[in-house]
């Protein structure tokens, strides 16, 4: 396995990960395995709800959402690199990367959100269930209320 980039883990003993090479492997006793995304090499972050219920970020704007069914792609409103994915509920998320692109998650669907600004967002934290902070590479972070 190439270097990780993200950790995720819904339960217990499931942990997933994404690594550098874009790939996505999830922890199945003592072995990782690479479990097949839908657009190879994409992904960049990781997070979810539930061992059935997860998003892959990464390169180009990809988004990917896990089910029990597998990955499948998910139309992206961006095509900027996005870093970085977070949210609190299923229907709160956010992703952010390069050229200070940031989407977000209602539930039913990805748009884009303006930080005007060209920075480039690393991590997503939220501080509350309606504000989210995203990180740059240690010069600025933005503090995102709820649309």
């Amino acid at each position: 396995m190439a270097v990780t980039k993200a950790l995720w883990s819904a339960a217990p003993g499931d942990i997933w990960a994404v690594t550098s090479a874009g790939r996505a492997y999830h922890l199945e006793g003592t072995t990782w395995v690479e479990v097949p995304t839908a657009e190879s090499g994409a992904a960049g972050a990781i997070w979810g709800t539930a061992t059935d219920d997860f998003w892959v970020v990464g390169a180009g704007g990809r988004i990917e959402h896990y089910t029990s069914a597998g990955f499948e792609l998910v139309e992206s409103p961006v095509t900027a690199d996005l870093y970085a994915i977070a949210g609190v509920a299923a229907d709160r998320i956010y992703a952010a990367g390069a050229l200070g692109t940031i989407v977000y998650y209602d539930g039913d669907s990805w748009t884009a959100e303006t930080a005007d600004t060209t920075l480039e967002f690393r991590a997503v934290a939220w501080g509350d269930a309606n504000t989210a902070r995203l990180f740059t590479d240690g010069t600025g972070i933005l503090k995102k209320l709820l649309p």
